[in-house]
């Protein structure tokens, strides 16, 4: 049998639930993740490097904080949860992973690039809709005079709408992920989640010019105290 290399997700979280795998298997079919009997198990065994995506997901199906997924032994080592919106992979602790974990927690320092403007923000509460716990980093580049495009799997966006509050329009900004609507024709439609956690649709237009940064990595302190649990 090969030796886990990776952090073992989710096996407690499903036994308390009295889950089979193949219930796991057919609830993250739901949420566009499709994955056999034998990717869940090594994901389960740190046999293999379990995506973000299929994290944040199983967070839901488990109805679980994330750290919940972790195995104890795993919570000893692992300091952060640190991955790049694109590739969505887990990293074990590192000593140049936490220094740049550090070095991103620090509020006098930014991410920068002599291209791209990042910046960060800190989530002051637990966003459900997101399954994003409290003091989550996101790190993102801004909209204005970056090209950005709406991929065929889920990105994460900041944007902004205009909403009604009580008898005024208020433009939020808030967090949310988003895909493309492959079947879609004219005009090109974009699938994406709400300020109040609704499915919801727009036209590709409309939701581009709603973006106000692009989230390109996703730290979670594993550390952090007092998250809730979803």
């Amino acid at each position: 049998m090969a030796e886990p290399k990776y952090p073992k997700i989710g096996r407690q979280a499903r036994n308390s639930l009295r889950m089979k795998r193949q219930t796991v298997i057919d609830e993250l079919k739901k949420y566009d993740i499709s994955i056999g009997l034998n990717t869940l198990s090594n994901y389960e065994s740190g046999i293999t490097d379990t995506p973000a995506s299929v994290l944040l997901h199983l967070a839901k199906i488990y109805d679980a904080d994330i750290k919940y997924l972790f195995s104890k032994d795993e919570l000893e080592v692992l300091d952060y949860i640190y991955f790049p919106n694109k590739t969505l992979s887990l990293s074990r602790n590192s000593n140049r992973l936490t220094e740049k974990c550090e070095r991103l927690y620090d509020l006098n320092k930014n991410v920068t690039s002599p291209h791209i403007n990042y910046k960060y923000i800190i989530l002051e509460e637990d966003d459900p809709y997101m399954h994003l716990p409290k003091n989550t980093r996101l790190v993102y580049k801004e909209a204005d005079g970056n090209l950005i495009s709406i991929n065929d799997e889920f990105d994460y966006f900041i944007i902004a709408k205009d909403i009604l509050q009580g008898n005024n329009m208020v433009s939020k900004a808030y967090l949310t992920k988003a895909k493309k609507v492959q079947e879609s024709q004219k005009p090109k439609l974009v699938y994406y989640i709400n300020h109040i956690g609704e499915e919801a649709f727009m036209s590709e237009r409309e939701f581009l010019d709603s973006i106000q940064g692009v989230i390109t990595k996703i730290i979670i302190d594993i550390k952090t105290k007092n998250t809730a649990n979803f």
